[in-house]
């Protein structure tokens, strides 16, 4: 009985972090796969998002001798509804608008670029955010420490199983509900401009298309979902951390890896993309006790899930470069009855 529970919160630990995986890759497939942009900096938005949270819902710690504190707000100010405290939404929320607002100003500046300088560009402004203000902040941000202590919305005490398993039915339901939501944007007018701008953004502008305006939005809306992951993996671990702990270019690189696996500019391919990344980590960390595996393979098996990675990704360039799940091409009919024939 006891390994059974045990197994239920390992397995729903795992799905929740697959789902907060999902949301990076809709958000990514935004931007990317419906719109063309390459955003290099989804550390930065992610990280933002994870760290406005954990302030939200975490009180405010003073800093002290050798240990440099971090912004919070005093919980007792949010009442609770049906026992979860309201502090929750309202961190998901700001943690949406705080990436959304710095997508926005990175934006400003760099959407006219050419795609492979935006890439730079993007990645530029993700690494002065996370490894320079956030990591340098001590008495904000936590600093070098980061901010401990987060709760999870559902907190059922000993019973770590019913914790896990609500957690991830709570990040299940949201990925369901944004998956539907992005499915119907980009079914309307107007995600059917932005597959335009993608094709050919000259040919947007000849019909008075506003392709500066519709990237824009596009990339602050695809931000403020990384910046809702940030909050839902801030919840999962507990706490954030700088670089290089957290948020790095590694992450960055798995999400596009998850988009290119799954098949950029569908978003139920990214959702089954969003299995493989995080189980090939899960794996390789268990791999030790499940097979009972002797050094030196014990130790270094963690890192061969990177050589997973690029293998898969080898032979998907080589033999199926659209991905596992092709963006659907939707190629109007002729009608049965052509007048004249």
């Amino acid at each position: 009985m006891v390994e059974a529970v045990g197994i239920v919160a390992d397995v729903a630990s795992f799905g929740a972090l697959v789902g907060i995986f999902a949301m990076l890759a809709l958000a990514l497939n935004l931007q990317w796969g419906k719109t063309g942009l390459f955003n290099a900096g989804i550390a930065a938005f992610w990280g933002l998002g994870a760290y406005t949270a954990s302030m939200v819902v975490t009180n405010p710690v003073p800093t002290a001798l050798a240990r440099p504190g971090h912004w919070g707000i005093d919980q007792a100010a949010f009442p609770a509804v049906f026992g979860v405290s309201t502090s929750f939404t309202v961190a998901i929320i700001l943690a949406a608008i705080a990436a959304g607002v710095l997508a926005f100003f990175i934006a400003i500046p760099t959407m006219r670029l050419r795609a492979d300088y935006f890439a730079i560009a993007t990645l530029g402004f993700a690494e002065i955010v996370m490894n320079v203000f956030v990591k340098n902040l001590p008495g904000i941000t936590g600093g070098v420490e980061g901010i401990g202590g987060v709760p999870q919305p559902f907190e059922f005490g000993a019973e770590g199983w019913k914790t896990n398993l609500s957690y991830f039915l709570l990040v299940a339901s949201v990925v369901v509900v944004l998956f539907f939501l992005l499915e119907r944007l980009v079914r309307s007018p107007w995600g059917r401009v932005l597959q335009a701008v993608r094709e050919d953004e000259d040919a947007a502008q000849a019909l008075g298309k506003d392709t500066f305006s519709l990237k824009l939005q596009s990339f602050v809306l695809g931000a403020g979902i990384m910046g809702l992951s940030g909050a839902f993996f801030a919840f999962w671990l507990r706490g954030v951390s700088p670089p290089p702990n957290s948020f790095t270019a590694a992450d960055t690189f798995a999400v596009w890896v998850i988009v290119i696996i799954g098949g950029s500019g569908n978003n139920r391919g990214v959702l089954a993309g969003a299995f493989v990344v995080p189980f090939l980590e899960y794996f390789s960390v268990r791999a030790k006790s499940w097979f009972d595996l002797q050094e030196p393979l014990a130790s270094q098996i963690f890192y061969f899930r990177l050589i997973a990675i690029g293998v898969v990704l080898i032979l998907l360039i080589m033999w199926r470069p659209q991905g596992i799940f092709p963006e659907p091409k939707h190629v109007a009919k002729r009608p049965r009855w052509v007048i004249g024939r």
